[in-house]
């Protein structure tokens, strides 16, 4: 880039991300590769994020970028959605109610705040939870061969419906494979 073609690329991310921004207030950043075509960077974006970081223009969150000087701001009803839906988790963490899983930006900003944990569509469980089920399925899978989803059901005094999806994304994930009726470690 010159001098110039760099100043313009600059100033053009910078109105970009601040409309961003401005649209999604509850979102940690713009996708790279959204931007990255936004701006028509092509195989170049790697080396433009790099640049723009170190410049201080920007930051980035994973697949994300967001202007450096931006913060998430939630209204007051979203952070009370927020805080409705992680004391349910609390309160039920191996069966949370579905009803109270905020909109899939909130949802999106508490995992990538890695305080929850999806695993499926309408199954989503506390870190802490997941981190403690995933613990005792393996503990289990490895003193007995193998574990049901009746097993994992009871282990956690759930429904068939959680177990199950607990099951299925382990196995999406690599932890489990499923043989038969039974999963043993992947």
């Amino acid at each position: 880039f010159t001098a110039s073609g760099w100043g313009n690329l600059v100033k053009q991310a910078n109105e970009v991300l601040q409309d961003y921004h401005k649209k999604f207030p509850a979102r940690s950043g713009m996708p790279k590769s959204e931007l990255g075509s936004r701006l028509k960077l092509g195989k170049y974006s790697p080396a433009v994020w790099e640049k723009l970081s170190q410049q201080g223009v920007v930051g980035e969150e994973g697949l994300a970028v967001r202007l450096a000087s931006f913060q998430v701001q939630l209204s007051r009803v979203q952070q009370d959605k927020i805080d409705a839906f992680l004391k349910s988790l609390v309160q039920n963490p191996y069966s949370p109610p579905t009803e109270l899983i905020p909109e899939p930006d909130l949802l999106n900003l508490l995992i990538s705040q890695q305080r929850v944990i999806k695993v499926s569509d309408n199954v989503v469980f506390s870190v802490s939870a997941y981190n403690e089920m995933v613990g005792k399925i393996t503990a289990h899978i490895k003193s007995k061969g193998k574990v049901t989803l009746a097993e994992v059901r009871d282990l956690f005094s759930t429904s068939r419906r959680y177990a199950q999806a607990l099951l299925e994304h382990l196995d999406e994930k690599k932890v489990t494979r499923r043989v038969g009726d039974e999963r043993v470690l992947y």
